[in-house]
């Protein structure tokens, strides 16, 4: 249902971050320098891996997130996804194109 397709995330102050999710098992995204500072990051670009492990969707950053693994446990409903990251944390996102 992602492969090829853009999520975007929403985060805490309303903006989005848009993940691509490419068939050859990569992610990328970018947000503004602002935006990735105010989420404790050092770069606004980050490349990375996707995978799906116990029907979850799991993604390694290669900077992002401090380079660490996570899985999510996804509910698709239309274009609206809600998410529960393997640390507990959660929130929203849309589905694009």
């Amino acid at each position: 249902m992602i492969v090829g397709k853009t999520i975007y995330i929403q985060t805490p102050i309303g903006a989005e971050v848009p993940v691509r999710y490419r068939a050859n098992g990569t992610i990328t995204g970018s947000v503004s320098m602002h935006l990735a500072a105010l989420g404790g990051e050092k770069v606004s670009k980050d490349v990375g891996r996707w995978w799906v492990r116990n029907s979850q969707l799991c993604q390694r950053w290669n900077n992002w997130s401090d380079g660490r693994a996570f899985c999510y446990k996804l509910n698709i409903s239309g274009n609206r996804v809600t998410w529960v990251r393997s640390d507990g944390k959660s929130g929203t996102a849309r589905l694009g194109k």
